[in-house]
């Protein structure tokens, strides 16, 4: 199980406010009782608790969305009624949440048994994983043991918080796509998309790095009795862990590793730090390549059949008199039409290879 030295590694804002402190016991029981104990389980669960909640920040959801975040981050719901949306958040985070969150304005593969009046901001997301929707309590509250009607902010506790998360991951078979290695499933089936990819990333490279520290704290070669020894107390400004008087041993944490950069969705880094397409054939230069190919290849097509037509004409008037110098100029115009084009693709290719360049993007 990784250890809160470890964990403090990765997730420094928490550790440095002491938040960490407060939520590091109850996320290891939780684990520990939804088998969240294999080093792929633990990074992936805790990469997307990070993410979820700003490093163990928000217990719960805020739903204090402005009219134009709404139609931003639920465009299908205010595509046909925009007005709707600036109506909502002059209402506040409440009314929005009882909105978005009702069954009766969601798509059926996207419910949450949410069909009582304030359902919505009642079963809005808490908790390290941000469980949200009347279905999900329940299924956790009788997982517990709990009556059906508990109070929702029972997880705004570490206990009951971090329980949820873990119950909520093992239950939707998070458990089993790390083992096979699919971060990415386990994002959606957490998140239901995946916003926030490329920082659960960095936060898995984290934790991972971390796993690799070793728990052993470093102290003064002088020996003193165990008994003598303060309780440590932790330094907010540096985040180390000090005794009360400077004579005595002190616990010195590792510096933190700066975080790795994360290239965009759909590339990769290569071990000279450039970054590239993960896969090439996604490239827009090849993409306006294959485009500006068929176009020229279209333009000789024509070109050939108006000279073919020409030549037609010229060995054989009679029986090809239909052949009049109006089709033929059609033809000869779609060909140099076709060439025009072409060219513009392929000046654009050019472009792309430069704005590429200059970005490090290959």
């Amino acid at each position: 199980m990784i250890t809160e030295y470890q964990l403090g590694l990765a997730f420094p804002i928490a550790r440095s406010l002491g938040r960490l402190h407060t939520w590091y016991p109850a996320l290891v029981r939780a684990m520990e009782s939804y088998g969240i104990t294999t080093p792929d389980r633990i990074t992936y669960f805790l990469a997307n608790v990070a993410e979820e909640t700003g490093q163990l920040q928000a217990k719960q959801e805020n739903l204090n969305y402005s009219g134009e975040r709404l139609i931003e981050v639920f465009p299908s719901m205010f595509k046909a009624n925009p007005k709707k949306a600036y109506d909502l958040a002059r209402l506040g985070a409440e009314a929005i949440g009882n909105y978005i969150y009702a069954d009766i304005h969601r798509p059926p593969g996207y419910r949450m048994g949410n069909v009582q009046p304030g359902d919505g901001w009642k079963y809005r997301g808490r908790g390290p994983m941000q469980i949200t929707g009347r279905t999900n309590y329940l299924r956790f509250f009788r997982a517990l043991g709990l009556p059906d009607e508990s109070d929702p902010d029972l997880l705004l506790q570490p206990d009951y918080g971090a329980m949820s998360a873990a119950e909520y991951w093992s239950r939707m078979g998070c458990n089993e796509l790390a083992d096979a290695g699919d971060f990415v499933r386990c994002v959606i089936k957490v998140n239901g998309g995946t916003i926030g990819l490329a920082s659960r990333h960095t936060y898995l490279r984290r934790l991972r790095d971390a796993l690799t520290h070793s728990n052993l704290i470093q102290t003064s070669a002088r020996p003193t009795a165990v008994a003598a020894i303060p309780r440590p107390v932790e330094d907010p400004s540096t985040g180390n862990i000090h005794g009360e008087t400077g004579d005595r041993p002190h616990a010195v944490l590792e510096p933190i590793p700066p975080m790795v950069p994360v290239p965009p969705p759909g590339y990769e880094m290569t071990d000279t730090g450039n970054v590239v397409r993960a896969h090439l054939s996604e490239s827009a230069i090849l993409k306006s390549a294959r485009v500006g190919q068929r176009i020229a290849w279209g333009a000789g097509i024509a070109t050939g059949i108006m000279t073919g037509l020409q030549a037609l004409k010229e060995a054989f008037v009679g029986m090809f008199a239909g052949v009049t110098p109006a089709l033929l100029m059609g033809f000869g115009g779609v060909a140099v039409l076709l060439a025009v084009v072409a060219f513009v693709y392929f000046r654009r290719i050019e472009k792309k290879r430069v704005e590429m360049h200059r970005k490090g993007i290959a």
